[in-house]
C-alpha cells in the first residue's frame, strides 16, 4: 500500500462496524448503508440505531429497507 492509499483509507470505529454489519445482515442495498453511514455520525446516534436493532432481532422481526431508513432519518433528524 502505498502513502496515498494510506492517506484516504477511513478507520472506522467499532460501533460504526456494528452498524454496517446490521445493515449487511439485513441485506440493505449498498448506496442505503452509505446513506445511513452518513446520516449517522455520532456514537450516541449510532447506538440508538444498533439498540433499535437489537429490539427488532430480539423480537425476531427484520426490518424492512423502508422502516431501516425511517428509523436513521428520525434518528438523523432529532
Amino acid at each position: 500500500m502505498d502513502r496515498t492509499q494510506t492517506k484516504s483509507k477511513t478507520i472506522l470505529s467499532e460501533k460504526q462496524e456494528l452498524l454496517i454489519g446490521g445493515l449487511k445482515l439485513l441485506d440493505l442495498e449498498k448506496d442505503n448503508i452509505i446513506t445511513v453511514g452518513l446520516m449517522l455520525r455520532t456514537d450516541s446516534q449510532i447506538m440508538e440505531m444498533l439498540e433499535w436493532f437489537s429490539e427488532n432481532f430480539k423480537r425476531n422481526i427484520m426490518p424492512s429497507q423502508e422502516q431501516v431508513m425511517d428509523k436513521a432519518q428520525e434518528i438523523y433528524q432529532k
